[in-house]
């Protein structure tokens, strides 16, 4: 992948150009928890290379994303806030 970037942001763009991927390959995680069969709920599924970039891989789960508690007051202030339930 080749990357023209100008001014002060060359440094940044060099490192993103090596060290990220682009949209279509940061979209693998996702579409393989959709499509594979073998893909169970409550997995978390992420790029294999230091969580940046690569193909898909399982990865543990943080502690704070099993937090049944936390998961529950998020919704309900998303809902207060947006106006929308989507289960509602």
């Amino acid at each position: 992948m080749r990357v023209l970037v100008t001014g002060g942001n060359a440094g940044i763009g060099y490192f993103a150009a090596e060290q990220l991927h682009g949209k279509d390959a940061g979209a693998r995680p996702a579409v393989r928890a959709v499509l594979r069969p073998d893909v169970e709920g409550g997995q978390l599924w992420g790029p294999r290379v230091f969580g940046l970039r690569g193909r898909p891989r399982l990865e543990p789960r943080w502690a704070n994303l099993t937090d049944d508690a936390a998961a529950a007051r998020l919704w309900t202030e998303s809902v207060a806030l947006t106006g929308l339930d989507p289960l509602g």
